[in-house]
């Protein structure tokens, strides 16, 4: 979580078969480099100043989730939206 606020984690921490299931529009990563070139990178860019709170983060066996809040402030590109600044 650390890293990932400071935008310096990177996806070498993931097995390289890796699957990893994002909210809606993100889609999905079917190895830790598609997670990092698909999400990690591109979230890196689009974002500033991040925030992160996990709120939960369940495992059953070798599967887990996480459920947790996201901010920072829109300075590049996400999801085709272009950068407002905002927060």
């Amino acid at each position: 979580q650390r890293e990932f606020v400071a935008q310096a984690g990177v996806a070498d921490q993931w097995v390289a078969d890796m699957r990893w299931y994002g909210p809606g529009g993100i889609g999905m990563a079917s190895s830790s480099e598609d997670y990092q070139i698909q999400f990690l990178s591109k979230l890196y860019t689009a974002l500033a100043n991040v925030e992160m709170t996990v709120h939960s983060f369940p495992c059953e066996g070798r599967f887990c989730a996480a459920l947790g809040t996201l901010s920072g402030d829109h300075v590049g590109a996400w999801l085709g939206t272009q950068p407002t600044g905002r927060r």
